[in-house]
């Protein structure tokens, strides 16, 4: 059992989850634990705190998102998912993998989980094509009135020729379209196909939108649109020219963001040796040259800004090359001199399969899990035991392993591609404490990729208030248990009746199974504790354990 912040909001709950964690029935992230793989905790992506799952076969619900913001004024924030391969003409036409869809990116309200808005993706004209709207998409107050705008590739969009892509902004005001980008309009340039915020580069107080597509990096101005620039790939199409971009770190160190670009089947170490490059935000300079040691390493599938590591007063970047030996490995730079500060490898034989793993395949900044200052870093590993999928906590202060969580599913979840924890200031219970959003796109859970997205709430224990009466905190539970098992059965009713309708019941269904999730996780967290009294060291009367035993065994 794990008692979150969530739990926690009812004062009724503060005792009993109190005398459970002096059980040492919790797992805590905050810990170091040595680089040995038998001695570092595993937690299940099951037991999240809270699941989302894809609405229809072949959505991929999870394959992007993005958090941070507060975009319903409850001073909680929210979070982006977006299901390229969903939206409403799935509903309508057999299930087909990637025909018809024009993708949709639901909008979370932070830890109620109730849904904000779902965007769908613009009709594509080609009826056996798919927008691929949700293959990115970020969030960025642009015009500073506290909410922030949604930012979404579609990067097979047809708008301006086949997969030439796009982006779209929309208000946090009242979701319509404020803007839209379409690079240089190119076929098959796939604009839109990854997207960076958080870089301020024309010093007008608001971020620049970075757009990737095959052709290059281009810069538009948050606040007015305007096009301020391109950086223009090395290769094309043929070295995955602006996979992963990111502009949210500073490795001049002059105060102003700088830009990432991967590019991880470059080749001039190899076929697919892979290459990330560094400019200057001042002037668009390539100031930093990576590559891939050998043949083969895709150096730069994984990337990320991780903040001033080392202290230095520049910000240092992380970089995964997923297919090494097919192992992977991630290297953790300098910003001042691109010295290696740190190295991990996958340490274990890619589960009981033996199957390859993608060690480093996506990074992200996780905030500070351990309360040490310093931001801690996530790697995942989507194909871990078969494509179980495995995300790796690592401690950044002193280079350590801290907690590995796995996909629910022994194969294809692909679980932890991709992960958004960008930075301390994610925090969607109001804690204080950074959180982590995860995905497995490929889980078959509601059908075959429907995809799950998994919030993992971060714990740091609080001194344990007065403990009260043992028979008061039973009585407590058996009506929390009780009351909750009336609304579980209502919610699944619910949910049935709305799956017998049309489409626009859709936001709906998404909230109403999220709510079931929790119930029945809050329900089994209470039979947990209270199937065994002798164990709690408790001493209830024998009637209140009848009524208990009567609802667990319903």
């Amino acid at each position: 059992m794990l008692c979150v912040e969530s739990d926690l909001k009812f004062k009724r709950w503060r005792a009993l989850c109190a005398n459970i964690r002096n059980l040492g029935l919790v797992i805590f992230l905050g810990f170091t634990f040595p680089l040995i793989a038998q001695d570092i905790p595993d937690r299940s992506a099951a037991t999240a705190d809270l699941i989302f799952t894809g609405l229809q076969e072949f959505e991929l619900m999870g394959n992007s998102m993005d958090v941070g913001f507060d975009l319903d004024r409850d001073g909680l924030e929210d979070f982006a998912i977006g299901a390229p391969a969903g939206g409403k003409r799935c509903f309508e036409n057999p299930p087909v993998p990637f025909k018809f869809c024009d993708g949709a990116v639901f909008l979370f309200g932070g830890k109620r989980a109730n849904l904000i808005k779902r965007l769908e993706g613009p009709i594509n004209q080609n009826p056996d094509s798919t927008n691929n709207f949700g293959s990115a998409v970020r969030l960025a107050d642009l015009n500073g009135d506290g909410l922030a705008e949604v930012i979404v590739g579609s990067s097979y969009s047809d708008a301006r020729g086949y997969h030439s892509g796009n982006v779209n902004v929309y208000s946090g005001t009242d979701y319509k379209i404020l803007s839209q980008f379409y690079c240089d309009s190119k076929v098959s340039d796939e604009c839109g196909r990854s997207i960076a915020t958080g870089c301020d580069l024309d010093s007008d107080g608001s971020s620049e939108i970075l757009v990737g597509a095959h052709t290059g990096v281009y810069i538009y101005s948050g606040r007015s649109s305007a096009f301020l620039g391109k950086i223009s790939s090395v290769q094309g199409s043929a070295d995955d020219w602006a996979k992963n971009i990111r502009c949210d770190g500073d490795f001049t160190g002059d105060g102003k963001s700088d830009v990432l670009v991967a590019a991880p089947l470059e080749d001039v170490n190899g076929s697919g040796s892979g290459a990330v490059y560094g400019y200057d935000g001042n002037d668009f300079q390539n100031r930093i040259l990576l590559r891939g040691d050998v043949a083969g390493d895709q150096f730069g599938r994984g990337l990320s800004f991780v903040g001033d590591v080392n202290r230095d007063g520049f910000d240092d970047f992380a970089v995964g090359a997923d297919q090494q030996s097919d192992r992977g490995y991630v290297r953790l730079y300098s910003g001042r001199d691109l010295s290696i500060l740190s190295e991990w490898k996958s340490y274990e034989n890619c589960g009981s399969t033996g199957a390859n793993c993608n060690f480093g395949a996506s990074l992200s900044s996780a905030g500070d899990q351990n309360g040490n200052g310093i931001a801690d870093l996530l790697i995942s590993d989507p194909t871990y035991n078969a494509g179980q999928g495995r995300l790796y906590l690592v401690s950044l202060a002193d280079s350590q392993f801290i907690q590995t969580i796995t996909g629910e599913s022994p194969s294809s979840d692909a679980f932890s591609v991709p992960c958004r924890g960008l930075s301390s200031n994610f925090d969607a219970n109001g804690d204080g404490q950074s959180d982590i959003l995860c995905a497995a796109p490929f889980h078959d859970s509601g059908g075959t990729d429907t995809g799950r997205a998994y919030l993992f709430l971060s714990y740091v224990p609080e001194q344990a208030p007065p403990p009260a009466s043992d028979d008061e905190d039973l009585r407590i539970c058996l009506d929390d248990l009780s009351t909750s098992r009336e609304e579980l059965v209502s919610l699944q009713a619910q949910v049935l009746l709305l799956q017998d309708q049309n489409s626009e019941q859709a936001n709906h269904i998404v909230e109403y199974q999220a709510r079931i999730i929790r119930l029945e996780r809050k329900i089994e967290q209470i039979l947990s504790q209270l199937k065994n009294p002798e164990g709690n060291g408790s001493k209830f009367g024998k009637s209140i354990w009848s009524k208990l035993f009567d609802l667990i065994y319903f």
